[in-house]
């Protein structure tokens, strides 16, 4: 499962084979425990998954083997 956050907090989510894919080259992992803000976004990676949310809205989602979650 794949998902797409819009700065308006509006989620796309994607199933199946066809939102595979690779990351970029060089790309490095977030540990456990720590964020990144990307435009109007950030990102937490979580034990057990990762939560991002628009950060003046505090809206997302929580992505997890178990699925997908908005918050």
């Amino acid at each position: 499962m794949a998902v797409t956050m819009r700065p308006s907090g509006k989620l796309k989510a994607c199933h199946g084979l066809r939102c595979i894919g690779n990351s970029p080259v060089g790309t490095r992992k977030l540990a456990a425990g720590h964020s990144i803000t990307l435009g109007p976004f950030r990102c937490t990676s979580l034990r057990v998954g990762v939560r991002c949310v628009v950060t003046k809205l505090g809206h997302g989602f929580r992505l997890s083997a178990h699925g997908l979650k908005r918050v």
